[in-house]
């Protein structure tokens, strides 16, 4: 009895690092939003400015045209930089890993940049339990040993169609 009792109490511990976990990762999500919705509120309130001035002055609108040019191609450099550093790669194997359970209720999630870095989430449902693990993913690749399924989102995220090559 005391055994069972040892073995439930280790379990429950399990479960709770699970929840911690997903409950961290939807907590990372929700900030990330917020700072992308506050940033697009932030362009969207930019005064556009003249682009030719009113009365002869060509030149100078020249000038400040050109001054805008080269401020877009440096934004947009930074932005391309920021971008290829996103998780932007998505993908995702459900799989059945125990024979006595009847539905692909286990998940492998790649979250991957441009340059295949990131992390691997891994779901494993059984009757009693479900286990979660989180591996970092460098180059497409982990310093630690990866399923069939975890190896299989990683494929999926990095050739994934929906995103431009770097």
């Amino acid at each position: 009895m005391t055994q069972a009792l040892h073995w439930l109490a280790a379990q429950a511990v399990v479960v709770e690092a699970g929840a911690a976990v997903l409950a961290l990762l939807a907590v990372i999500l929700a900030v990330w939003a917020l700072l992308v919705a506050a940033a697009a509120g932030r362009r969207r309130r930019r005064a556009p400015r003249a682009v030719v001035p009113a009365g002869d002055g060509v030149a100078e609108a020249l000038g400040v045209l050109q001054q805008q040019l080269q401020d877009l191609e440096h934004r947009m450099g930074t932005l391309e930089n920021r971008q290829a550093l996103a998780l932007s790669r998505v993908g995702m194997v459900r799989f059945n890993p125990f024979a006595d359970t009847g539905a692909d209720l286990s998940f492998a999630v790649a979250l991957l940049n441009a340059g295949g870095d990131g992390l691997v989430l891994t779901g494993l449902w059984g009757r009693d339990e479900v286990r979660v693990y989180a591996k970092p993913v460098e180059g497409a690749q982990s310093r630690y040993a990866l399923s069939e399924e975890e190896r299989a989102a990683i494929d999926l995220a990095m050739r994934d169609r929906r995103q431009a090559s770097p």
